[in-house]
This record gives structure tokens, sequence and C-alpha cells, in this order.
């Protein structure tokens, strides 16, 4: 049987329905949590993430939090191809020249302009914060048939890119 035309609700009908993109903004001063640290042959140190807030171009000077490490973004690659300028919601590879070996960047780390003129409130870190945690069901977790977790139970909790 041939058709050429979908008739029915499609998992993307479903998913748009569900889903909602998250804000992101770019007029905020540039945010990017680290993801990996990577030394690649033939172009040096890359730090990849999803850029959260703002926007960052090539030449500007960073600093890493809390690691305080600094450097300068030297070009961007978004979908492995070399951009002028990326915005809040892209998954970049930013080469990174000026890195100091002794104090380099870890996974987890925030990535920011270094001009307290573009950006005047760098961000401080936390000592607690409030989260609402929802734990997806798992087979080991409960025995009681009520959804009780056992004692002794502890999930892993990812925030953002860390864990």
């Amino acid at each position: 049987i041939e058709k050429d035309t979908i008739t029915g609700v499609t998992l993307m009908d479903a998913l748009e329905k569900t889903v909602n993109q998250p804000k992101r903004s770019t007029k905020k001063p540039f945010r990017m949590p680290v993801c990996g640290v990577y030394n690649i042959k033939g172009l040096g140190d890359v730090i990849t993430g999803r850029i959260e807030q703002g926007t960052i171009t090539p030449g500007v000077p960073v600093r890493f939090y809390p690691t305080n490490a600094t450097g300068k973004a030297f070009s961007i690659e978004l979908h492995h191809k070399t951009v002028d300028k990326a915005e809040a919601g892209d998954g970049v590879g930013i080469c990174m020249k000026e890195l100091k070996k002794e104090n380099m960047p870890h996974t987890g780390d925030i990535m920011c302009i270094d001009d307290p003129v573009v950006d005047p409130n760098p961000p401080k870190q936390a000592t607690k914060f409030t989260a609402l945690v929802f734990v997806q069901d798992h087979p080991d977790a409960t025995n009681d048939g009520k959804g009780n977790y056992k004692r002794g139970f502890t999930p892993l909790i990812h925030i953002r890119t860390a864990k």
C-alpha cells in the first residue's frame, strides 16, 4: 500500500504540543556552561558547550568561573563551520588562546566575557540553592508498591553539565 500523506497524530505533533523550548536571551551577558575541554592537534585548546544567554564573537577575552582561568576566544565553530558570532541556544566549540596549562577550565565551569563594561556582574559561586527535583521511576528504587523509596537509594542528579 502506497501512501504519500500522513494521517493522525505524529510524534512531532505530540512533541510540539508538550515540549516547550527554553527561553534564551541574547540581550543578557554571555554565559556558557563548559561541557568539555579538549586539546586538539593543530587547533589547540577547544572548549565546548551550549550558550545559555548572550552572544560571543572571536577575539573577546573570557574568564571561567569558579576556576578563574582566563583566555581569548580565537575562533568559534557551530555545526562544523567557523562562524563570526554565536548566540544563546547554540552548541559550539570555541578554540581558545592564552589559556594557562596550570589553571585550565573544568567541565561545569561557566564561561563569561572578561570585560566589566560588557559584563558588570560576573557570576558568583553559590554555597546553596533550592531546586524542584523529579525522580524518574527506577525498578531498584522502590519495593513497597506504593512508590516509597528504599532506604539508601541514591539517585544521580544532573544539573546542566555538572553531576
